[in-house]
């Protein structure tokens, strides 16, 4: 990060890079401390923090343990639900991108022949910022996402219907049939699509029935006065010349609170990591030229301050806690009351 960078910023900026561009945990726990510097929540008027299910949030243990000990409640959004949940998403950040590419055509216009760079950015954010982050739009943004006040029904059914996004049919385990062995409504959908002529039953929204059009007359050259022009010739579904390589599985995540219960799992997944690498990196190697160019990075191992228990001796890290600080693992009846609950060793 260069100083030269951040000139032109908004007032109070953080800055961070990373080697990707995207965030990582520790940048985000950078970002965290910000949050907490300005928000001040107390026992007295603890917050709850709304977050998108990413990686540096929620396998964050280090910021699960200092949110617990600032009263901070954490709650997950469900995965791909963004552009409907997410208050940024919903009524910042299309302003925000308007005003910022109006700041740079202007900023164009003052320097023919010149290009917007990395030293420019700033200033942009900036004047964009500036106009954007107003109360209104952040009061908005809550409220067409439901989020507060607290509205279940802020979404309407057709938000909840599939979309095609190309000319590929369904998976043969995606079509379903309901008890009376009748298909489903992806079926009646598939049937729709191939007679091209559909219409939506008021009565009931899931039902697609078909429309009988009348005979279309001719006139006087032979040609029909009545034209029916499907979507998909003006704009046809894009084509999929391969299939999808569906070697790589992501793990699905849901919508979470990150609460004692997920915590302890999250808790028992980093031990088990961290006892696999440490046994890992203590088995013998081989002496060969080739392999001693890829030894792996020795992990150290920890060593509890009280009763001298070894970390990686331990079956899977239960009744361990890492600290948030120094990155240790301890021992939980071996540290202190108000340590344990803060989540550090007393480093």
């Amino acid at each position: 990060m260069r100083d030269h960078w951040k000139e032109g910023a908004p007032p109070g900026s953080e800055f961070a890079a990373s080697k990707n561009g995207y965030m990582t945990i520790d940048i985000f726990k950078l970002w965290f401390n910000h949050f907490l510097k300005h928000v001040r929540p107390t026992a007295n008027a603890p917050t709850l923090l709304i977050l998108d299910g990413h990686s540096s949030h929620t396998k964050n243990l280090a910021f699960t343990e200092e949110a617990r000990a600032n009263n901070v409640t954490v709650v997950v959004l469900p995965p791909h639900c963004n552009h409907r949940l997410q208050p940024l998403d919903v009524s910042f950040m299309a302003p925000f991108k308007m005003y910022y590419s109006d700041a740079a055509e202007k900023l164009m216009r003052q320097r023919p022949g010149e290009t917007i760079t990395i030293n420019d950015i700033s200033g942009l954010v900036n004047i964009a910022f500036s106009k954007v982050a107003t109360t209104r739009v952040a009061v908005n943004g809550f409220e067409k996402t439901g989020l507060v006040p607290l509205n279940r029904n802020v979404f309407s059914e057709n938000e909840f219907s599939p979309s095609t996004v190309s000319d590929r049919p369904p998976a043969p385990e995606e079509l379903t049939f309901d008890g009376n062995n009748s298909p489903s409504t992806l079926d009646k959908e598939i049937e729709c699509s191939q007679i091209q002529s559909c219409v939506i039953d008021e009565a009931n929204p899931q039902n697609l029935v078909k429309l009988e059009l009348d005979t279309p007359e001719k006139n006087e050259s032979g040609f029909s006065t009545l034209f029916t022009i499907s979507p998909n010739d003006v704009l046809p579904l894009p084509k999929v010349e391969r299939p999808r390589d569906n070697k790589r599985k992501r793990v699905r995540q849901k919508a979470a609170d990150i609460t004692d219960e997920y915590k302890e799992n999250l808790k028992k997944a980093k031990a088990e990591k961290s006892i696999k690498e440490i046994k890992k990196a203590q088995k013998p190697k081989t002496r060969k030229a080739k392999s001693l160019k890829t030894l792996p990075e020795v992990k150290q191992d920890s060593l509890c301050f009280q009763c001298g228990s070894i970390f990686s001796d331990s079956c899977d890290g239960l009744d361990w806690m890492m600290c948030y600080k120094c990155g240790k693992w301890f021992h939980e009846d071996c540290a202190q009351t108000t340590q344990r609950d803060e989540g550090y060793c007393g480093c």
